[in-house]
C-alpha cells in the first residue's frame, strides 16, 4: 500500500468545500503518517471544522488534557500507532471528554482491529483507503447522532445568547 493509495484517487476539485456556518465542532486527529494527517486536516477544515492534529497517541492525549482546550467533539484515530494504540489513546481521551465521538480508521483488517481491542461496533470506523468526501460524510453522520445533534443545538443557543448579550453591551 502506498501513501497515495490511502486516500482513494479523487481530483482535488471534489474536496468538500461547503462550510456550514453552524459547525463549531472540534476534531482531534491522531495519525502517524504525516501525509494522511495533513490531507485529513485540510479536508475537515475545508468542510468547516476546527481541527487539532497529532502524530502519536501520547501527543493526542496531551492535547486533549490541555486545560486551554475548550471542547473536543470527535476523535479521528488511526488504530495502529507508534507507542500507544489508537484504541488506548481513545480510552484515555474518553475519560477526559466522556461525550466525545470516536471514529477509528485503518488500512488493516478485522484481525488487527481485534488485536488492538478496537471497539468499532461502539464507535465509528473508516476503512482506508477513503475519499475526502467519505471522511466528511462519516464525521457528519457521527455528529448527527441524536445526543450529539442535541448538544450542537444547545451550543448554538449559547452562542446566539452570547452574541445578543455582546451586541447590547456595545
Amino acid at each position: 500500500m502506498t501513501l497515495h493509495s490511502i486516500f482513494a484517487k479523487q481530483p482535488p476539485a471534489e474536496l468538500p468545500e461547503e462550510k456550514n456556518p453552524s459547525m463549531n465542532e472540534t476534531i482531534l486527529i491522531v495519525e502517524d503518517d504525516e501525509w494522511i494527517r495533513d490531507i485529513a486536516t485540510l479536508t475537515l477544515e475545508r468542510a468547516g471544522y476546527h481541527v487539532i492534529s497529532s502524530g502519536t497517541g501520547e501527543e493526542a492525549v496531551g492535547l486533549a488534557a490541555d486545560p486551554a482546550q475548550k471542547r473536543i467533539h470527535v476523535l479521528l484515530a488511526d488504530v495502529v500507532l507508534p507507542g500507544i494504540s489508537g484504541s488506548e489513546a481513545a480510552g484515555r481521551i474518553q475519560k477526559l471528554w466522556p461525550n466525545i465521538r470516536i471514529l477509528f480508521m485503518s488500512g488493516y483488517g478485522d484481525d488487527v482491529l481485534r488485536q488492538f481491542n478496537t471497539p468499532v461496533k461502539q464507535t465509528g470506523f473508516l476503512q482506508k483507503p477513503f475519499t475526502p468526501a467519505g471522511l466528511v460524510l462519516k464525521v457528519k453522520r457521527l455528529l448527527d447522532q441524536p445526543y450529539v445533534a442535541a448538544a450542537r443545538r444547545e451550543l448554538q443557543k449559547e452562542q446566539t445568547s452570547a452574541t445578543l448579550s455582546n451586541s447590547r453591551v456595545a
